[in-house]
């Protein structure tokens, strides 16, 4: 029995590798409504009042380790201009969109939802865990097609704490309201679970020479 413990600690713990997870926004009932709004932060502790017909809902209704922020508030909507409609999010007001993490990770996409009729272009601040120290700054555009047409982001670098989004109509800087969509992010095991992978090796090793 002690030899299975052992080798059972070890198999739990090193099936802990980086992790991807993606936020939809799926999870929120809009109860046939165009949108609800979310407020200025949105996390998986938010919680939404009853609105018209949208029932009080939350928390969880967003995924763990992820949470979104914008100074004039955040709307998740219906995005009405596709055939099978899903639900994204998006800026009230021409914001910026701060997607903070609670722990660094090393990979980040999401989808650019078009819906303006005009050209636009999203300017991206890769930050750092201080949410702070630009990392890597980069813009992506010009993107313009079918209304509700996603267009794909995603870039990789050890460290990133946060993704600050500004979009501009093309040729100004007017800012311009921002919507996305899948927000994908791949985070490094917990401290933890450095710990518990040693534990299981311990383990292993008090076993073979418990032999």
């Amino acid at each position: 029995m002690r030899g299975k413990l052992g080798v059972i600690l070890l198999a739990v713990t090193m099936a802990a590798p980086v992790y991807a997870v993606t936020e939809d926004f799926q999870d929120i009932n809009l109860a046939g409504t165009a949108s609800v709004d979310v407020g200025t932060s949105f996390n998986s502790s938010t919680l939404i009042p009853v609105t018209g017909p949208i029932p009080a809902q939350g928390p969880g209704l967003v995924v763990n380790g992820i949470s979104f922020g914008s100074p004039g508030g955040l709307r998740v909507a219906q995005n009405v201009g596709i055939v099978n409609p899903t639900q994204v999010l998006r800026t009230i007001l021409s914001d910026f969109l701060l997607i903070d993490f609670t722990q660094p990770i090393t990979a980040f996409s999401l989808d650019f939802i078009y819906n303006s009729g005009v050209t636009q272009t999203a300017h991206i601040d890769i930050l750092g865990t201080d949410d702070t120290t630009v990392l890597q700054t980069q813009n992506f555009g010009s993107f313009s097609g079918a209304n509700g047409q996603a267009f794909f982001f995603g870039v990789t670098k050890p460290g990133m704490g946060a993704v600050r989004i500004t979009e501009t109509l093309d040729g100004t800087t007017n800012p311009f309201f921002i919507t996305v969509d899948n927000v994908t992010f791949s985070a490094v095991p917990e401290p933890s679970t450095g710990l518990l992978v040693a534990t299981g090796l311990g383990g292993l090793v008090w076993w073979r020479k418990a032999r």
